[in-house]
């Protein structure tokens, strides 16, 4: 037979543990009240479960514990959790500026030393479009893209769908960045809802700043000169700068939206992308001053933008305005 009814299970253990210093109040941590007894290993097992809930923490001038109220406890979670996101998002949006400087004040040189990196060269247009075919057709798991333009043709988007459903169906992620003004086109908003019912991920964006494309993120193809497309592109493999452009890429798809839903039902003000960035920025526990870094605006400027999305919002706090955005499926 079981010894279930002898000995306590850890979580009822916990909870009679929390009801008790609840009761209580502080208790000696060494000696904290239990019954029936139990072992100092199982004892000291079921504080660490209240501690790792925030349930309990150490009194503040002696050596016993005190019991917190769940909704305490929940806050202080959800306090850890937005710190760390913040301080990913920092650590993401770093990597983003280096990326943009690098390939605005410093394009990639093709003649001479090729700074060591594993890259390949190609500059011709039919090697280019040949390579990029069997690069893309070979990938695994993902394939992440941005498009700052110019429009593509008509023949262009049918391959570039065609080419998304092959990989969508051997199980790859497709994911891909335009410029906001792209659903203008007839064509484009046409391709973008086709390539949604196929799987493909879509975000738009008021800034993308360069052709990019990351097969199985270890892979990236970007043009040798921002400046000038037609130079030729270069291929990176592997290591540090590709984990960069990973990164790069994530931040812009963090502050993109989904092209808009001509069949859903969405509010007769819904946040522009400005807004929306802000808004996810503030989300984020981000400071003002980095936020006014980030969307290259004046503190004076953003207290304006701020401002206004309140009342684009009707919220009288920014989480009240997070709240409401996301009810309104403006997010």
């Amino acid at each position: 037979m079981s010894d279930e009814p002898e000995i306590q299970r850890a979580d009822d253990l916990a909870r009679q543990l929390y009801e008790t210093l609840r009761a209580g109040g502080p208790l000696p941590e060494e000696q904290p009240h239990s019954r029936p007894p139990v072992s100092k290993e199982r004892l000291s097992t079921a504080l660490d479960d209240l501690r790792a809930l925030r349930l309990v923490k150490p009194a503040a001038q002696n050596h016993k514990i005190t019991a917190v109220p769940a909704g305490a406890a929940l806050k202080e979670l959800l306090r850890e959790q937005r710190e760390r996101l913040s301080t990913a998002l920092d650590d993401m949006l770093q990597h983003s500026d280096t990326v943009e400087r690098l390939l605005s004040d410093y394009p990639l040189q093709y003649d001479g030393e090729l700074t060591g990196l594993p890259m390949t060269v190609l500059t011709g247009r039919e090697e280019i479009e040949q390579f990029l075919l069997g690069l893309t057709e070979t990938a695994s798991a993902t394939l992440e893209s941005m498009h700052p333009g110019p429009l593509p043709s008509a023949e262009k988007l049918s391959a570039s769908l065609a080419k998304d459903r092959r990989l969508l169906s051997r199980g790859v992620t497709v994911r891909s960045l335009y410029p906001t003004s792209f659903p203008s086109a007839t064509r484009l908003r046409r391709y973008f809802q086709d390539a949604a019912e196929a799987g493909s991920c879509i975000r738009l964006s008021s800034h993308v700043p360069v052709d990019l494309l990351i097969v199985d993120r270890q892979s990236v193809v970007l043009p040798l000169d921002v400046a000038n497309p037609g130079r030729g592109v270069c291929v990176l493999r592997g290591g540090p700068v590709v984990r960069s452009f990973v990164s790069f890429f994530e931040c812009f798809w963090m502050l993109a939206a989904p092209p808009p839903d001509g069949t859903s039902r969405q509010p007769a003000q819904p946040l522009n992308s400005q807004q929306a960035a802000l808004l996810k920025l503030l989300a984020g526990g981000m400071k003002d001053e980095r936020i006014a870094r980030v969307l290259g605006v004046s503190p004076r400027t953003l207290s304006r933008l701020i401002s206004e999305l309140m009342i684009t919002t009707g919220a009288d706090s920014r989480f009240q305005a997070g709240v409401k955005a996301a009810q309104c499926g403006w997010l």
